[in-house]
């Protein structure tokens, strides 16, 4: 039985969604500078999730910055986060999930 050991192997990796997408959006819904569909990236918070659509607006709170996440059986929630104290406390940012929904409190 002769084996073959592949020293330079090419492998290609494709992730499609249900309508054959291939990014997974978060969407950023209200108070920062550009609201709107964002690609999710793998490790990406809270943080820079908002930073990535512009910062908050002037009129924003990010005391009560609201998470919305759909699990697998199509159920919601909600989670409220301060984020107003991130530069003393980074733990208060939160890790995102594709499909999450941010809102940023006026």
């Amino acid at each position: 039985m002769s084996q073959e050991i592949y020293t330079r192997p090419t492998v290609s990796v494709s992730v499609d969604g249900a309508n054959g997408e291939t990014s997974r959006p978060i969407y950023v819904v209200s108070g920062a500078t550009r609201n709107g569909r964002y690609d999710y990236k793998s490790g990406m918070t809270l943080m820079m999730a908002i930073g990535e659509a512009g910062g908050p607006t002037p009129f924003a709170s990010m005391k009560r910055v609201k998470l919305v996440r759909t699990n697998s059986n199509g159920q919601r929630s909600s989670s409220e986060h301060n984020l107003s104290r991130y530069s003393e406390d980074p733990s208060v940012d939160v890790m995102l999930q594709p499909g999450d929904q941010i809102i940023l409190p006026e």
